[in-house]
C-alpha cells in the first residue's frame, strides 16, 4: 500500500492515464515502478510488459524478482514464458521459488485467465464472443471442412513469416482469427489492429465489421462500435450478431449528430469524448475546415488522436501526409492507423520513410543479437512486415515504387578516390586469401539475414502491383520496369566484395519486356 500522498495507481488506470503511469516508471520506489507497470500491461501498453519482463530477467535484486514473477503469473498470459524460464536458469531462492509458480501458472493460459476473472470483474466487457465458437459460426465456410478453422488458428505471438527474404501475408481467416483471440487475452487494441488487416484484406466482409465493433465496444468506444455494427449489417443484414449489438448498443447511447454545425461545436468541446465521437461521423459529404481535423492530432487524448487519423484516410486529406509523417505515438494502435491512413492517401515515401522508422524502433527496443527478446516486440516486428507490404500495395502507386526500387543501384567509386585497406584498418590481400574458400559464399547467405526489410517491403509490392497492372501502364513506366535492378546488399567488410541478391526482379524484367514486344507487334 502507498503513503498517504502516493500515487493513487488503481485510479490512474481507471482513468486509462498511460502517460502518467509511464512516468511512474522512472519513480524511485521499485512498488511504485511494478505496479505502474502492472497497471500498463493490464491496459495493454508495451511498456509496461517490456519493464517487466527486463524485471524478471535482472538477478540483481531477488525480492523484485519475485515480486514481478507473481505479477507476471497473475497477468495470465503466455507472453511471458520466454523470459521467466530465461530468469529462471539464473534465480535462486524466493525468486526461483515464484518464477516456478508463475510458469506452472502459464503452463496452462486459459485456466490462468479464468482465475484472473475476478480480479477483472469490473473491466470485463459484457459481450461474450468465445474466440473458436465465434469462428465456428462466422468463418467456419472458410475453412474447407468441419474443425478446420481450429487448424488456422496462429498464436497471437508468432510473428508473420519471414523466410528465405520473402514476406507471408496471412489470410483474411487468420487475422480475424487473431483479433478475437486478442481479446480473449484481454489485448483488444492489439485485436483492432488484427481486425484491420482482415478489412485490408477483404473489406467487404461483414464479420470483419462487427468484431471490430466488440473490439471498440469493450473499449467504452460505443458511437464508433456503432458505426462499425451498421457497416457490418450494411454488407450483410442477415448477420444476426450485428444486428442485436446494433439494437442493443443504439438504446443505451444518445444518436450521433449528423448536422455539419453540430459537428463543428463538438469538434471543439471541453469533453473529449464528444471531440473523439465527432470525428468518427466525418465522411466527405459531412467534413469541416480540413486544418480543424489536422489540428486534432495534436489532442491531448489518445482516442482523439485515433479517432482524427482515421477520419484523415476517409477524407482522403492529402494535406496531412507531412504531419502524419512526423507524428510521434507510442500506441500501436496509432501506428498502425498511421500506416493505413499513409496507404490510403498515396503516400509510397512518406510510407516508406515510416516503415524505416517503425523498423529502426523495434530494433533498438529488442536488438538482433540478444537472448532476451521481448515476444510483444518480436509480434510487433512480424506484423510491421506484413503490414508495411500490404500498405505498399495498398497505395497503388507503380511508379513511387519503382522510384524506391531504382535508388537501390549500387555507385562504383573511383580508383583513385578509394581508400586503401591499411587506410581503414582492413585486412591485407595476403590475409583474405588464407581465408576458408567458401567463406565468401557463407558471408553472402548470411548477410541475407540482415537485409533491408524495408527495401524488401518495397521490392515485393512493387512486383505484385506490377504484375497486375502492366498492361494498363504507361510506355515510359513499363520500359522503366524492364530495367528495374535487383534489391541488393552489399558486405563492405569485404574487400571488392560483389553485392548479394535479396530480391531478383528477373522475373518483372522479363515480363515488362515481353509487354514492350507485344506492344511493337
Amino acid at each position: 500500500m502507498f503513503l498517504f500522498g502516493g500515487p493513487n495507481i488503481r485510479k490512474m488506470a481507471e482513468e486509462r492515464d498511460v502517460d502518467g503511469l509511464v512516468a511512474l516508471l522512472s519513480q524511485r520506489s521499485a512498488q511504485v515502478r511494478l505496479e505502474a507497470a502492472e497497471a500498463l500491461a493490464r491496459l495493454n501498453d508495451g511498456r509496461g510488459w517490456r519493464y517487466l519482463l527486463d524485471a524478471v530477467r535482472d538477478p540483481a535484486d531477488s525480492l523484485i524478482q519475485a515480486a514481478t514473477a507473481e505479477i507476471l503469473g497473475g497477468l495470465g498470459h503466455a507472453r511471458a514464458i520466454p523470459a521467466l524460464q530465461e530468469a529462471a536458469l539464473r534465480a535462486s531462492g524466493e525468486a526461483a521459488a515464484a518464477i516456478e509458480e508463475a510458469l506452472e501458472q502459464l503452463g496452462d493460459p486459459r485456466r490462468a485467465e479464468a482465475d484472473g476473472d475476478e480480479h477483472h470483474a469490473g473491466q470485463r466487457p459484457e459481450r461474450q464472443m468465445d474466440g473458436r465458437g465465434m469462428l465456428g459460426s462466422l468463418v467456419g465456410s472458410f475453412a474447407g471442412g468441419e474443425g478446420g478453422m481450429d487448424n488456422q488458428f496462429v498464436d497471437p505471438a508468432r510473428p508473420a513469416s519471414f523466410t528465405d527474404g520473402h514476406i507471408e501475408v496471412q489470410p483474411a481467416e487468420t487475422h480475424l482469427a487473431n483479433a478475437i483471440e486478442l481479446r480473449e487475452s484481454e489485448m483488444q487494441e492489439r485485436g483492432l489492429v488484427a481486425a484491420g488487416l482482415a478489412a485490408w484484406l477483404r473489406p467487404d466482409w461483414a464479420q470483419v465489421w462487427y468484431v471490430r465493433g466488440v473490439l471498440l465496444e469493450d473499449l467504452e468506444r460505443e458511437r464508433e462500435a456503432l458505426l462499425a455494427y451498421h457497416q457490418a449489417l450494411a454488407l450483410d443484414p442477415s448477420l444476426s450478431e450485428a444486428r442485436e449489438a446494433h439494437a442493443e448498443l443504439q438504446e443505451s447511447i444518445d444518436p450521433l449528430p449528423v448536422e455539419p454545425a453540430a459537428l463543428l461545436s463538438d469538434l471543439a468541446a471541453d469533453d473529449w469524448r464528444r471531440r473523439r465521437d465527432a470525428l468518427a461521423v466525418l465522411t466527405p459529404r459531412i467534413s469541416p475546415d480540413s486544418e480543424l481535423v489536422l489540428a486534432l492530432l495534436a489532442d491531448e487524448e489518445r482516442e482523439v488522436r485515433h479517432a482524427a487519423i482515421e477520419a484523415i484516410a476517409r477524407l482522403r486529406l492529402q494535406a496531412a501526409v507531412g504531419t502524419l509523417l512526423a507524428q510521434h505515438e507510442s500506441s500501436w494502435l496509432l501506428r498502425f492507423a498511421i500506416l493505413d491512413a499513409l496507404s490510403v492517401l498515396g503516400a509510397v515515401d512518406a510510407l516508406v520513410e515510416r516503415l524505416r522508422q517503425e523498423m529502426a524502433r523495434l530494433q533498438e527496443r529488442n536488438p538482433v543479437f540478444t537472448s532476451a527478446k521481448d515476444p510483444l516486440v518480436e509480434l510487433e516486428y512480424g506484423l510491421v512486415l506484413e503490414i508495411g507490404l500490404l500498405a505498399l500495395e495498398r497505395t497503388g502507386d507503380v511508379a513511387g515504387l519503382l522510384d524506391q526500387a531504382e535508388g537501390n543501384t549500387w555507385e562504383s567509386q573511383d580508383a583513385e578516390d578509394e581508400d586503401s585497406p591499411e587506410d581503414e584498418g582492413l585486412a591485407s590481400d595476403d590475409e583474405y586469401d588464407e581465408e576458408d574458400p567458401d567463406s565468401e559464399e557463407e558471408a553472402d547467405e548470411d548477410l541475407l539475414s540482415y537485409v533491408d526489410e524495408t527495401g524488401l517491403m518495397v521490392a515485393q509490392a512493387l512486383e505484385h502491383l506490377a504484375a497486375q497492372r502492366l498492361p494498363d501502364l504507361p510506355q515510359p513506366l513499363v520500359q522503366r520496369l524492364s530495367e528495374t535492378p535487383d534489391l541488393t546488399l552489399l558486405d563492405l567488410s569485404v574487400e571488392d566484395s560483389q553485392p548479394a541478391v535479396a530480391h531478383d526482379f528477373s522475373a518483372l524484367r522479363a515480363a515488362a519486356a515481353a509487354e514492350l514486344r507485344r506492344r511493337g507487334e
